[in-house]
């Protein structure tokens, strides 16, 4: 049977992530590079350094969280159309361009990139930390690509598009290490998104030979505007 839900697909999402070690190797590799610009530059150089990437780490943070928060708005509103399936059940049947099922799930891989990037920027690896916020944006845009036309028609424009990885993110992709922080306590809102399963079923093909499923719908509508009149 044909699929009426439409998935992120993989073209144009290749993003720059580079591995970058972890363990004790790379606490030591990171000492040695402050040990080092020590000897160069001073005390007072290395404190700049640090400021300003927790600067940038701190910055980076705010904008998962605003982006969690904008991810599990959009999410909630396509939820809400798997309740109201009598506004679109005829154009996803019919297979019309830009309908097919709501899926609440799609935000579940840009909602896990965002909150691995969180995770890493807290550890203080801001180049670890700025590659994967660049690559959740990109997979934010190409989530928004594949909403239904009947949840798009639901947002303010300003809903509608993902948001671009902050300069912070471009600018520290090579960047080294700062200080660890506490995790922001609004990444629970991941927690909430991911916690989300809710699907539908693909809808039959109008030409059903037998009673069509939206037919008791159409029934149920008559029946209440009978009792209004």
């Amino acid at each position: 049977m044909r699929s009426n839900q439409k998935k992120v697909g993989n073209t144009h999402l290749h993003g720059r992530v580079r591995r970058s070690g972890g363990g004790r190797g790379a606490g030591d590799r990171s000492s040695r590079r402050l040990r080092h610009l020590g000897g160069k530059l001073g005390n007072d150089a290395i404190n700049g350094k640090l400021a300003e990437g927790s600067g940038a780490q701190a910055a980076m943070l705010d904008h998962i969280v605003e982006r969690l928060k904008a991810v599990q708005k959009v999410q909630g509103v396509e939820r809400g159309q798997i309740d109201d399936v009598r506004k679109w059940f005829r154009e996803v049947a019919k297979g019309q361009s830009g309908f097919h099922t709501p899926d609440p799930t799609r935000w579940h891989e840009v909602t896990k990139l965002y909150m691995q990037a969180a995770d890493a920027l807290c550890a203080g690896n801001l180049s670890r930390g700025s590659q994967l916020l660049e690559r959740a944006a990109e997979v934010e845009e190409a989530t928004f690509a594949t909403l239904p036309t009947m949840v798009q028609e639901r947002l303010q424009s300003s809903e509608k598009t993902a948001a671009a990885a902050p300069e912070e993110a471009v600018e520290n992709v090579t960047a080294g290490n700062t200080a660890r922080c506490a995790r922001p306590k609004e990444l629970a809102i991941g927690k909430q998104i991911l916690a989300v399963q809710d699907t539908v079923t693909d809808a039959p093909p109008l030409k059903a030979t037998r009673r069509n499923w939206w037919d008791e719908l159409e029934e149920e509508e008559e029946e209440e505007d009978g009792e209004d009149g």
